[in-house]
């Protein structure tokens, strides 16, 4: 945009001087030297305008490529918002799964050894008890 607003100024700068020094030097100048004039004033005026398109073209595509952006993140903004309040609820129910687990192994492993206190028992019975009625009925 600052392009524009120079060009536009230095083409009317280079108008003037060189429709003022045409008609300033009318009388001197010869009819080829004011053509000549002429010619490279059509010229500049062209790569002025050619400039000036080429300036709108570039801030249209800035343009664009900014909206692009914006889009970019504010998609950015709500996968990363989604996926963290996700991995909370997420991590929160593994957290209460472990808890789950651990409960379940403490009361697993007191099963264990309730378990094995009474297999010991049973043995110890066995070991004393049936060898007693063995004896008694062997007499």
């Amino acid at each position: 945009m600052n392009l524009l607003k120079l060009a536009v100024p230095f083409n009317s700068s280079i108008s003037n001087h060189v429709t003022a020094g045409i008609a300033c030097n009318n009388s001197v100048l010869s009819l080829q030297a004011r053509q000549k004039l002429q010619s490279e004033l059509r010229n500049l005026q062209t790569d002025i305008d050619s400039l000036r398109e080429q300036i709108e073209e570039e801030q249209e595509s800035k343009a664009d490529l900014l909206r692009q952006l914006s889009r970019a993140n504010a998609e950015a903004q709500q996968w990363r918002t989604k996926y963290e309040s996700e991995g909370m609820a997420r991590a929160e129910e593994l957290e209460d799964a472990k808890r789950k687990l651990q409960v379940l192994h403490r009361w697993l492993m007191g099963s264990r050894i309730y378990i094995l206190t009474l297999l010991n028992k049973e043995m110890t019975y066995f070991n004393v008890v049936i060898p007693r009625y063995n004896k008694s009925t062997a007499e």
